[in-house]
């Protein structure tokens, strides 16, 4: 969801709160919901504009997710060591507004759950 957003700064191409792109979003969500699959909140992505500010699309989604019941896994999508868990902090907080108290975690046994 947020690879659009990262390229739509200030809505410049189009406005993400109009329905015809709002609505296959949370239709999205919905079906993705029903698998019990994590989302990823990549950090690239979220904070990926110079002011490192979250987007507002990465709220949107949040938001619609946690109302879901969906779990998340936050990810760096670092492509140098020296930049993995930057800005976990930031995404934590995030998450904290939202009203999410854990995140998983990849484990050799799979997803667990962390508190934030």
């Amino acid at each position: 969801f947020d690879l659009i957003s990262k390229f739509n700064t200030d809505y410049k191409y189009f406005d993400e709160d109009d329905e015809r792109y709002e609505k296959p979003m949370y239709t999205a969500l919905e079906i993705l919901a029903k698998s019990g699959k994590p989302l990823e909140l990549n950090i690239k992505l979220s904070f990926g504009n110079p002011e490192k500010k979250c987007l507002p699309s990465t709220i949107k989604w949040l938001t619609a997710w946690k109302k879901l019941g969906g779990k998340v896994i936050i990810n760096s999508d670092a492509h140098f060591a020296s930049r993995i868990g930057l800005d976990f902090d930031k995404a934590k907080e995030v998450l904290k507004q939202i009203g999410y108290t854990s995140t998983l975690i990849l484990t050799p046994n799979g997803f667990m759950e962390v508190a934030i």
